[in-house]
């Protein structure tokens, strides 16, 4: 007796296909993203963050004087909305025929695999979109409508800030990224608010650059090398992303920074089965559906590696 198509999807289907397909969906990312957003679950298509400015000094009051009562600036707020992808995947009847169940299994498992591994590799072009649009505000900006890298005034005072550099890597640039975590990140009242970086985010081409920066014991490429390299022991930690397409640009980023590098699912990767009645093949529907983008440039420093 032919299977039905509602209890192949609830066996062949199920078992050869979705498990594999969603394992691979769910593996392990073509570079290490993960460690620096939030990855939460999204309960709407749209979701909105609110930005107050902080508070300034306390003023110093005489006996009896009166206390002076502030409410935090409003800022800017930012929403960002869902975004769907899927893929379908049909199976012809003439290659479910020829197929022994065994090879089936296997051919399908396979097929399941790659699939799975086309939207791993799409979350991961998420992520990375975020750095690749860095320096380009017209597809995509943070709280105070600039750029992610760019001059940024989120100052009461109407002051500036700069979290971008044009230069490639080297001990002075990896320090001024570094001082820019120590004394450069102020509130919006103008208070500084020192952080520390952890992680530089770079193509894979700079590696031997990079870790030659951070490992070397007296400063690389120069007349110094007596000299003690500095900026090795800071903690920095190097995450290699090839899917940069500026294989030049470095990132610094601050463990502070990962409340606002969104990756939020609304939906996860999943497939569902049914038959074809026009072609005589087995259809699987694919979709996954989440939030991702940034708030805030507070917790980065960018470099083109111009």
């Amino acid at each position: 007796m032919p299977i039905t198509p509602a209890l192949w999807s609830k066996t062949t289907g199920l078992t050869d296909y979705n498990k594999p397909f969603t394992i691979a969906a769910k593996g392990t990312p073509l570079w290490d993203w993960h460690q620096m957003f939030s990855m939460k679950k999204a309960t709407r298509g749209q979701e909105k963050w609110y930005f107050t400015g902080g508070f300034g000094l306390p003023v110093e009051v005489g006996v009896l004087g009166d206390v002076s009562f502030v409410t935090p600036r409003e800022l800017n707020d930012i929403t960002l909305s869902a975004t769907k992808y899927a893929q379908g995947y049909a199976l012809a009847y003439e290659t479910e025929k020829d197929l022994t169940q065994q090879s089936l299994s296997e051919f399908l498992a396979d097929k399941a695999s790659q699939m799975g591994a086309a939207f791993r590799y799409t979350m991961d072009m998420s992520a990375t979109y975020i750095f690749d649009q860095a320096f380009v505000s017209t597809n995509q900006t943070v709280m105070d409508g600039a750029a992610l890298a760019a001059t940024h005034t989120t100052l009461i005072s109407g002051d500036t800030v700069d979290n971008y550099v044009s230069a490639d890597m080297s001990q002075d640039t990896l320090w001024d990224g570094y001082n820019y975590f120590q004394y450069q990140i102020l509130t919006h009242n103008g208070l500084i608010r020192p952080s520390t970086p952890k992680w530089i985010v770079t193509h894979p081409s700079n590696r031997q650059e990079v870790e030659k920066w951070l490992t070397a014991s007296g400063e690389p490429d120069t007349v110094y090398v007596s000299n003690p390299n500095t900026i090795k022991g800071k903690g920095l930690t190097p995450v290699y992303n090839p899917l940069l397409s500026d294989t030049d640009a470095w990132y610094m980023i601050g463990k502070e920074m990962k409340p606002y590098l969104i990756f939020w699912t609304n939906d996860e990767p999943q497939s569902k089965w049914e038959d074809s009645f026009h072609n005589m093949g087995r259809l699987s529907r694919m979709f996954m559906r989440y939030i991702s983008g940034v708030l805030t440039h507070e917790f980065i420093y960018c470099s083109d590696g111009q």
